[in-house]
């Protein structure tokens, strides 16, 4: 019994010694598929940068050709220009001038009628700024006269008020005489 007791206690030794290892075991696993996992995604950024700096290279070097390539194409054509294409570029340049003087000149003109407009236009405002003045001048010497009229009628109004007046102060006097008494007319 003694025996089963240390075989026993030797077989839960082991089992836990076992099970210990298999969690080391899964552990150091688990590191090293990190580790693996860490070194792909490595190599897969190092892969994506050397990628694009080829890609990066050919777009430049794609650049740099088609730049030649445009230079070459221009000293082509400038050395392969004849007579006849200078001549027609001499031609569109003294037509633009043309053009230009005929626009120039029809811009002076335009001016020139802009100020005789200007002048003419000055001109009528002067002359119904004058017509103006006239007619309040005119206006003005008629409200004097009106204001003169005016004045002699009142005078003529308060002389007749003042000679009606005096002739009903007369009449009181000569009503009270034949009263008898110089009563007031309301007594």
């Amino acid at each position: 019994l003694a025996f089963r007791e240390d075989e026993r206690a030797g077989d839960a030794e082991l089992r836990w010694r076992v099970e210990r290892l298999d969690r080391e075991c899964a552990i150091l696993e688990g590191r090293l598929a990190f580790r693996e996992d860490e070194k792909t995604r490595e190599l897969m950024a190092m892969r994506e940068k050397e990628t694009a700096d080829a890609a990066r290279r050919v777009k430049k070097s794609i650049w740099h050709f088609a730049t030649s390539l445009k230079r070459r194409a221009l000293l082509a054509w400038v050395l392969e220009l004849d007579e006849a294409t200078r001549r027609k570029r001499l031609l569109r340049k003294a037509l633009a001038r043309m053009r230009m003087r005929t626009l120039s000149d029809s811009f002076e003109g335009w001016l020139e009628f802009r100020r005789k407009a200007k002048e003419q236009r000055l001109e009528r405002k002067v002359a119904e700024l004058e017509r103006r003045a006239a007619a309040a001048e005119a206006a003005e010497v008629a409200a004097q006269r009106d204001r003169d009229d005016a004045r002699r009628e009142a005078e003529d109004k308060a002389a007749a008020l003042a000679e009606a007046e005096a002739r009903e102060a007369e009449a009181r006097r000569e009503v009270a005489t034949i009263r008898g008494e110089d009563a007031e007319p309301w007594s």
